[in-house]
């Protein structure tokens, strides 16, 4: 989805225990849509969603709108199998994002902060909506 909105840009780096890091880069084969992008986000954006906000702040290449993301975000898992027949399931890097920042356990942080109150909830209304409306 990157690719849309830019092109020729480092998303991620996937960085084993030994030896360099490996960019992840933008799918330059999608069409530029020349859009702006604002991105919502809070506590419950985990995995690709923090890679994806990472990435998006990072590169310039959009406005983050809600709360600071989950910070979970640990690169891609291998299995491994168990003598009792199950799994389990270790990244097998380490995932940094475009800046090379760590982001597993400290999450990605917003660039209008807008967070969800309990009147919010009981009222209907999203102030991470009303403010992504605004910068439109």
């Amino acid at each position: 989805m990157l690719g849309a909105f830019a092109h020729g840009k480092v998303t991620s780096y996937f960085c084993p225990l030994k030896g360099e890091c490996v960019p992840n880069r933008t799918d330059d084969s999608v069409p530029l849509l020349g859009a702006r992008l604002i991105v919502l986000t809070d506590r419950g954006c985990a995995s690709a969603c923090g890679d994806f906000s990472a990435a998006v702040k990072d590169n310039g290449l959009g406005t983050l709108v809600g709360t600071r993301t989950a910070g979970a975000v640990s690169g891609p898992s291998q299995a491994y199998l168990l003598d009792d027949g199950s799994a389990m399931l270790l990244p097998k890097v380490r995932h940094l994002g475009p800046a090379r920042e760590t982001i597993d356990t400290i999450g990605v942080p917003v660039d209008h902060y807008a967070p969800m109150t309990a009147l919010d909830l009981a009222t209907g209304r999203d102030p991470g909506v009303a403010e992504a409306l605004a910068l439109l």
